[in-house]
């Protein structure tokens, strides 16, 4: 009864149609508590994966928590926020009490932690999941809203596979009310620290920079027209290099017709101070109908072109890139976490050793690079990877902020065609 933990299983996608039932089964054959979270995902990888997570309860720290984020879920939160943001002006006496307990912070933001019934100071990560049918910008408002509600936590996840057979069979949430949930995230706060690594994996650029002068950023239907022609010398009236079809310019660095397009998270002047590779660009699959067509929500739905910031701005620059396998992904990023864990020798966790290690990858490319199954304690391969940009160490979230309001000091980013690994410390407790 002191025991606290969780339950994740990864289920090839192959095997959609059976999600529920083998989770149900697998739940039943290891006698797993109604109380403890259990959760089943859809996985690109070719293995099933149970990963089991038992802790020790402890009266200073609240146990896992399982939580579904959906579109009804965002709306009370909000309603929620509106409510409390009206009663402060029912009087000085509500309004002290609102500053003493919460500062400056959003009603929404405060709503949302009423709803998981977890206060900022009680979660140091949180593993996120999104179902790939649910609405296109959903994925992003949840992550925004989680990020301002626990802003010093570690964030990590998938966004999952799908099955073109079985549509909305993504994830599986056991426990009292056990069956499929649709159309949201699913997520576990935690109380364990972790360390997070993100970097891209299995692509690599292809061919030049673009220069976009025409482009549509509507969510679900972002659209690159018109590149400019870098072997052109010509002007235009506006003294620009005359323009190109987007599918025409690029059409010669697609791989087979396979081919993604990269797109600035933020501008120029932002980016050289930004980390190299997923920290420069977020990556979409290009198709070539009418111009280069970026299948999924888009950078529209994601706020790209803004670091953090949900706002997406003009598409002014493009980069191609194609799949490639690159087996050795997965240990640079390693390496570089090591590295990073030692360079903070004084301060961090590098005489402690991780309780678990997840591997998740997003897109195709990080499917070719993975060629062990059996890396750390699971692998889970989806369309995209979550968290923050480049790594995030344990002593990179101590601090606590001092503002009423603070923000995520990285903001949690959706990234294709990326690997991501996260090690997770129990015995390394918030003071």
């Amino acid at each position: 009864n002191s025991m606290c933990g969780f339950a994740l299983v990864f289920v090839p996608v192959t095997w959609a149609a059976d999600l529920e039932d083998i989770a149900r089964k697998l739940e039943e054959a290891i006698a797993w508590s109604e109380d403890v979270p259990f959760l089943a995902m859809l996985s690109s990888g070719p293995i099933l994966s149970l990963v089991t997570a038992l802790l020790p309860g402890s009266p200073k720290r609240c146990a896992p928590k399982l939580f579904f984020l959906g579109e009804q879920k965002l709306e009370e939160a909000g309603v929620e926020g509106y409510r409390l943001q009206e009663q402060l002006d029912i009087g000085n006496k509500y309004y002290t009490d609102y500053w003493q307990k919460h500062g400056r912070t959003n009603g929404t933001v405060v709503g949302c932690r009423m709803l998981l019934q977890r206060g900022p100071e009680d979660v140091c990560t949180l593993l996120c999941f999104a179902d790939p049918a649910s609405p296109p910008d959903l994925p992003s408002q949840a992550l925004g809203l989680l990020d301002s509600a626990y802003p010093n936590a570690v964030k990590s996840g998938v966004i999952l596979a799908s099955s073109d057979q079985c549509p909305g069979c993504s994830i599986y949430v056991g426990g009292r009310r056990p069956g499929l949930k649709q159309g949201g995230l699913v997520g576990l706060l935690l109380p364990l620290k972790a360390e997070t690594a993100i970097g891209l994996c299995g692509c690599e650029a292809s061919g030049p920079m673009w220069e976009v002068y025409d482009a549509d950023a509507s969510v679900g239907a972002s659209i690159i027209r018109t590149v400019a022609d870098p072997l052109s010398s010509d002007r235009d009236e506006d003294g620009r290099l005359v323009s190109l079809p987007a599918a025409d310019a690029m059409a010669p660095f697609a791989d087979k017709g396979d081919m993604w397009v990269g797109l600035p998270r933020a501008t120029i002047r932002e980016t050289r101070s930004a980390l190299p590779g997923v920290g420069e660009w977020a990556l979409y699959r290009g198709r070539q109908r009418l111009g280069n067509l970026l299948e999924g929500p888009g950078p529209g739905a994601e706020g790209v072109g803004g670091v953090g910031r949900l706002q997406a701005r003009r598409i002014s620059r493009a980069q191609c890139f194609r799949t490639c396998a690159d087996p050795m992904a997965f240990s640079r990023l390693s390496t570089a976490l090591s590295m990073d864990r030692l360079a903070h020798e004084n301060l961090c966790s590098a005489n402690a050793s991780p309780f678990g290690t997840l591997v998740f990858g997003g897109g195709s490319g990080a499917a070719l690079s993975i060629v062990d199954a059996h890396l750390h304690e699971g692998v889970l391969l989806g369309m995209a990877v979550l968290g923050a940009s480049g790594n995030v160490t344990v002593d990179s979230t101590n601090a606590i902020s001092t503002s009423d309001n603070p923000q995520p000091q990285r903001p949690t980013l959706i990234h294709r065609q990326a690997l991501g690994l996260i090690a997770l410390f129990e015995n390394v407790d918030r003071e």
